[in-house]
């Protein structure tokens, strides 16, 4: 049974103010962004290297395990040096992650929310996982994605938005930003 990073109990039983507040759904555009030599790739790499350092506890969904995996596949059929130099390194990463599956309740949920079109965005999927699963922030690098009020206790924000606080003080926790 996996554990809480923080407290050390099973994640069933982690109630823990820690895991709450650094619990956060990172999107494949992130990932992706990484490295794909962008302005925003540092940041990204950063960010995502963060949960394998245990800065924060770094979630994904099963859906974005296959948005990467996909996107994986383009990158060998185009560039097969370039797949190789970081399909090892992308996995080793997303093994710091916890994954959180798709049920019937998320499914349910993303019917609620109608911030971006078409309905049957993965993205709206995720952010209904990350609800929720009461992640704090749910970090994009998709400008598509509106401006979208927080639900409960999940956030979405741009990695481009420096000025949120909440990605504000992540950053500066991984020493991103001074």
């Amino acid at each position: 049974m996996e554990k809480c990073q923080f407290c050390k109990k099973s994640s069933v039983e982690c109630v823990c103010k820690e895991k709450q507040q650094w619990n956060n759904m990172i999107d494949s555009s992130v990932f992706l962004g990484a490295y794909d030599e962008g302005e925003y790739s540092q940041d990204c790499k950063i960010l995502i290297e963060g949960a394998g350092r245990k800065k924060y506890f770094g979630t994904i969904t099963t859906l974005i395990l296959g948005e990467i995996m996909k996107k994986m596949i383009e990158i060998k059929k185009e560039d097969s040096c370039r797949f190789e130099s970081i399909f090892e390194e992308i996995l080793n990463i997303l093994s710091e992650f916890h994954t959180y599956y798709i049920c019937k309740e998320t499914i349910d949920l993303r019917k609620n929310i109608t911030e971006r079109h078409p309905k049957e965005s993965h993205d709206l999927i995720n952010l209904a996982c990350a609800i929720k699963n009461k992640c704090s922030l749910f970090i994009m690098l998709d400008d598509r994605f509106s401006q979208v009020p927080k639900r409960g206790e999940t956030e979405v924000v741009q990695i481009t938005n420096r000025n949120h606080p909440k990605l504000k003080i992540l950053l500066n926790k991984l020493n991103i930003i001074e």
